[in-house]
């Protein structure tokens, strides 16, 4: 698993009024936000390289418009653009890290 010792992103304080739940990554709990954006989730708990490319280069969130792909995520069964994905309590995602380890 790849994932920063350091967070660069932070949560809006417009945020600290919406109810806090926890989501699921590759088997580790994480604190989030129902109603935002799973990407920034992501992010704000330190996972900003999402996966890797078949030549092996890391992938993280580009576009935030779900065009590009390159945050996609296996999200509770399904491969989604996180950027795409509202989060939910109890959410289960899975990144496609093999490569990176």
């Amino acid at each position: 698993m790849l994932k920063t010792k350091t967070v660069a992103w932070r949560r809006s304080p417009l945020l600290e009024s919406a109810t806090p739940c926890q989501i699921t990554v590759d088997g580790h709990l994480i604190a989030a936000v129902a109603g935002e954006c799973l990407a920034t989730a992501l992010a704000a708990g330190g996972y900003v390289a999402l996966g890797a490319s078949p030549g092996g280069r890391i992938r993280g969130v580009f576009c935030m418009m779900g065009v590009c792909q390159q945050c996609v995520a296996e999200v509770d069964g399904i491969i989604r653009p996180t950027c795409m994905v509202v989060v939910r309590e109890g959410m289960d995602v899975r990144l496609s890290l093999e490569a990176l380890s």
